[in-house]
């Protein structure tokens, strides 16, 4: 890890704990049939990923495709069911990390999402957002771009003339980080019971 100057950060998976199937489940007891993981390719919820729809559009879309009509509320409950708890010793880590290496979020989001993690840190640290405690943050949603593309990689390495052998990425889905290292980007590729604190906390 010496040589490693710059470190990007996935959130779900490895800043926040994810449980995709308790989303899944609770939009099956909003009256949904059972779905799978793989309704999250389904173009509604990419398109959403990449800020090409309002949230107003994909609360509207999602009823529509599965005729049902939950509250804006109880759908939002729903779909941010998978969103688990936010260690606060790992945005403490992130902090540290910061004042040594420069350090940077890019994660595959929704504002929905979004508006639910930052209430979240908020909650368990003095923190307002990530962007608080990071050079920058890239969300899918805002930057119109998504993983697994290369593109979007490139652009966080352009934007900060990261140099990919120096960068390190923490990421918990493989496809996201083949496309990482196919750039010669280092990268780990967390699954527990590993978390970014074994990872990292030598680097401090």
């Amino acid at each position: 890890m010496k040589h490693i100057k710059n470190i990007i950060f996935d959130i779900g998976g490895v800043i926040i704990n994810l449980d995709y199937e308790l989303t899944l489940k609770a939009f099956t007891n909003l009256g949904i049939p059972p779905l799978d993981k793989e309704v999250y390719e389904d173009s509604l919820f990419t398109k959403y990923e990449m800020g090409l729809i309002s949230s107003v559009d994909f609360r509207k879309g999602v009823c529509q495709k599965y005729d049902i009509n939950p509250s804006d509320v109880e759908f939002d409950k729903a779909w941010n069911a998978m969103l688990l708890d936010i260690p606060p010793e790992r945005l403490g880590l992130i902090q540290k990390l910061s004042q040594t290496h420069r350090t940077f979020i890019l994660s595959n989001t929704n504002e929905i999402h979004k508006i639910a993690f930052e209430a979240q840190i908020q909650d368990v640290s003095p923190f307002q957002s990530l962007d608080e405690i990071t050079e920058k943050a890239y969300y899918s949603h805002e930057i119109h771009d998504r993983k697994p593309n290369q593109s979007i990689f490139q652009g966080v390495l352009d934007d900060n003339n990261l140099i990919p052998e120096e960068t390190l990425y923490l990421e918990d889905t493989l496809v996201h980080i083949e496309s990482a290292k196919a750039l010669g980007i280092q990268t780990v590729h967390l699954q527990p019971p590993l978390t970014m604190l074994n990872i990292l906390s030598e680097m401090i």
